[in-house]
């Protein structure tokens, strides 16, 4: 029996699997928590697409035909590598396929938000994704045109493993540059699916008026959507099952921490 495969470094992915779950309760899914990996943004390109490759092949090997990566990082990294060069090359003739979270935050920003194309906007990021270009380019080509791009080496990790004190000591410190042009910022887009865990937090440093576009919904819609019109990536019923490549008693503790969610976690190696 197939399954959906989710990837993502941590806990991140969480909120786009349990989207995905609400809209579509009976999807077989095995979701892979790099753990081991964890932090993926401070890692540098071709060592984030090398761990990719080999995650996507552990998925593939375990009977998922289609992955997403509920992950911006990885997304902005790797997944022009992962669909244009690597799978043609390792699964020719196959319907096996990676998917990214890149293009419905696109397509949120211009169906939502194109009123306010020409406006003051930040997309927070880790480190590598904002090294990319990624979604500066992204934007632009949208009509978005007057973003600043805010990188953290360590709001991930913090969102993880810190207290409230320290996520809003690293927030603070992330936007303290921009502190001064607080009331021209009309959004903010959540460039990390780890950000949408503290939405609140960051949404306290900026006005009332202030847009925070935290996607993951409108990811999880495509993607029933994209399942729905692919009848080869329709999974059959079941239970989620969790994978790590850590800790799998932190990972479960994660898991309930975020998602109120008692399960078993299984280590794997990748």
């Amino acid at each position: 029996m197939h399954s959906l495969g989710i990837y993502d470094s941590g806990v991140g992915g969480l909120c786009v699997y349990e989207a995905i779950i609400k809209q579509n309760p009976d999807l077989k899914i095995r979701y892979l928590a790099d753990t081991e990996y964890f932090p993926l943004g401070q890692k540098s390109f071709p060592e984030i697409q090398e761990r990719l490759k080999k995650a996507c092949r552990f998925l593939f090997d375990s009977k998922c035909d289609l992955v997403i990566l509920a992950c911006n990082t990885a997304t902005a990294v790797a997944i022009r590598e992962l669909q244009l060069r690597w799978l043609p090359t390792e699964y020719p003739n196959s319907n096996k396929n990676i998917i990214g979270i890149a293009t419905p935050i696109t397509e949120l920003m211009s169906d939502k938000y194109w009123h306010l194309r020409s406006r003051l906007g930040v997309i927070l990021s880790t480190i590598a994704t904002f090294r990319t270009g990624f979604y500066q380019a992204e934007f632009l080509k949208a009509g978005f045109n007057n973003f600043l791009a805010v990188p953290s080496d360590s709001l991930a990790s913090i969102v993880e493993d810190g207290s409230r004190i320290e996520v809003e000591e690293v927030i603070s410190q992330i936007m303290e540059p921009f502190m001064s042009r607080t009331s021209e910022i009309q959004m903010v887009v959540l460039g990390c699916t780890h950000y949408h865990w503290v939405k609140n937090l960051i949404q306290s440093h900026f006005t009332d008026n202030t847009i925070i576009i935290d996607p993951y919904d409108i990811i999880a819609e495509r993607t029933n959507k994209y399942i729905e019109s692919h009848p080869e990536y329709q999974t059959g019923r079941g239970a989620t099952e969790f994978l790590c490549t850590g800790d799998s008693e932190i990972f479960s503790k994660q898991i309930k921490k975020f998602l109120d969610l008692d399960t078993d976690v299984k280590r794997v190696g990748v």
